[in-house]
């Protein structure tokens, strides 16, 4: 292939081609592309906040689950209105890729949400929550309202915000919490605990945007006091030499 495209792009193409040519019995050597490794973007809660209040009501709440829940699209669009789990506020998704089975904790307006959604389609609990709604379905008219608010608001950054950067963005803050890779895979879908390594990279981007000025911090002597600390959010700095332990979080 001579197209100047990246080795990533070749590869999809050559996969996909490789697909056509065992169906219909076809001999040829698909080539080797290596793709070259990037760490995907990472938007900022106002950029996803924009384009949840910017689009319509159906695809703002599909939005939101994606937000909250780091769902895959395929993922998204198959939640079935048994997923739901209305009185823990959580969501029991089927997971793609073969991926690790999880529960979802969810905020208490959003499961509200869905449930009237359910309510007022008449949606059976084996019946998808977003209809017929597919990825390539759900990709283009986030795209599309994409790119009419970036117009409207005179915002070209958004364009560059992708439907799984949502995705990316629940990983990151979800390890940003944790700091624990196996807590963060299970909340992902993963098996490998590689792929959800680039979390970390993400979450070293996000520290450098916060300025180091704007930290919360907290000394404590004991196991009692430091289990609230961490349970929201205060990750641990060191000791000092008169026994008080350092932990301390963004504002």
């Amino acid at each position: 292939m001579s197209k100047k495209r990246s080795d990533s792009y070749k590869q999809r193409l050559c996969v996909a081609y490789n697909c056509f040519c065992e169906y219909y019995k076809i001999q040829w050597e698909m080539p080797n592309y290596q793709p070259e490794e990037r760490i995907p973007r990472l938007p900022t809660e106002e950029q996803i906040k924009i384009l949840i209040a910017g689009a319509g009501k159906s695809l703002s709440l599909r939005l939101r689950v994606s937000l909250e829940t780091g769902l895959r699209p395929i993922e998204l669009c198959n939640l079935k209105a048994q997923d739901l789990d209305i009185e823990h506020a959580a969501i029991n998704p089927t997971t793609a890729k073969h991926g690790c089975a999880r529960i979802l904790k969810i905020s208490i307006p959003l499961a509200q949400d869905l449930q009237t959604r359910i309510i007022q389609h008449n949606i059976k609990p084996t019946e998808n929550i977003f209809g017929k709604s597919t990825p390539k379905h759900y990709g283009t008219h986030y795209r599309e309202m994409r790119k009419t608010l970036a117009k409207k608001l005179n915002k070209p950054d958004l364009l560059t915000i992708r439907l799984y950067d949502f995705r990316h963005f629940f990983g990151t803050m979800r390890y940003w919490k944790y700091r624990d890779i196996p807590l963060t895979a299970q909340d992902m879908g993963h098996k490998d605990y590689n792929t959800t390594s680039k979390y970390l990279h993400l979450c070293r981007i996000l520290e450098l945007m916060t300025t180091d000025d704007q930290w919360i911090c907290k000394a404590v002597k004991t196991k009692d006091e430091a289990i609230p600390l961490i349970e929201t959010g205060f990750q641990y700095v060191n000791t000092t030499p008169d026994g008080f332990m350092l932990y301390h979080k963004h504002k």
